[in-house]
């Protein structure tokens, strides 16, 4: 029997995506979905929390959520991906940092519950106790920002 061989070029490494760096940040499970309609996945569950039809889990590059899943946009160095979550611990603090997303301008004044951010836009947080926490941050010329939930061990 004859065969014939074609080459193949090997990428060694492939480039990096959203989701190839999920596990630099979340250290628990996860899981997702393919979506034939966006040949992409997308993540429905963590193992704390599971998507519904009006809550779902979203990824953000340099502030701005992806208009696919988390396979298909390429990410570089010094790009910020972002899940809607931050894992620290207890008696840890904390710089917070409050800017336009689409600038990456400081929001001087911003307020994130009772604690105002400095002419930087930063504050420095201490987590005292466990648990889950949510967060917003608003501005008085600025959208209310989108929830950051933090988790507390």
């Amino acid at each position: 029997m004859a065969s014939t061989s074609m080459p193949i070029r090997i990428q060694e490494t492939l480039p990096p995506t959203p989701s190839t760096q999920l596990p630099n940040f979340l250290k628990f499970p996860y899981d997702g979905t393919y979506s034939e309609t966006f040949e992409d996945y997308f993540i429905n569950s963590t193992s704390t929390s599971t998507q519904t039809d009006s809550q779902f889990w979203g990824l953000l590059v340099n502030y701005q959520f992806t208009p696919v899943g988390g396979c298909q946009p390429e990410v570089k160095a010094g790009d910020n991906v972002t899940p809607d979550l931050l894992l620290v611990k207890k008696g840890s603090s904390k710089e917070v940092t409050v800017t336009d997303g689409s600038t990456g301008a400081a929001i001087q004044g911003a307020v994130i519950g009772d604690v105002t951010m400095d002419a930087d836009g930063k504050v420095i947080v201490k987590f005292s106790k466990t648990g889950a926490f949510q967060s917003k941050a608003r501005g008085a010329d600025s959208l209310r920002s989108n929830a950051v939930r933090v988790i507390v061990t």
